[in-house]
């Protein structure tokens, strides 16, 4: 599987990440490192807690890794999660995490078939 494919499996911005990295050896490096970045759990964690405030800081971060990633559908799901928790109030936010958690299962799931696979040309 080549970069380009494992970002067609969750419609990512390949050409956009493309542009910013400038070459596929960095933007490998970096969805791998994604894979191990903490944020995610953290805010689950912070979810469960009603944490608001802890909750914004990682759904904030994520927003902007995946706007550099160029993995639109998380970015879009993280955007959307961290302006209603920007208020600062805890309300039901069970729609929108249900949208975050597919969207990161999406790109998780496919980052990892891709690290399993290897990289063909």
């Amino acid at each position: 599987m080549t970069v380009k494919e494992c970002y067609a499996l969750f419609e990512g911005d390949y050409e956009g990440v493309l542009g910013r990295l400038l070459d596929e050896a960095r933007i490998r490096r970096f969805l791998f490192k994604f894979l191990e970045d903490e944020n995610f759990s953290v805010l689950m964690t912070a979810m469960r807690d009603q944490d608001v405030k802890a909750a914004f800081l990682a759904a904030h971060t994520l927003k902007g890794l995946c706007a550099n990633l160029g993995f639109t559908r998380l970015q879009g799901a993280a955007d959307a999660l961290t302006e209603e928790l920007r208020a600062g109030e805890w309300k039901d936010f069970s729609a929108l995490q249900q949208q975050m958690e597919q969207a990161y299962e999406e790109v998780a799931s496919a980052l990892n078939r891709f690290r399993e696979e290897g990289e063909s040309s």
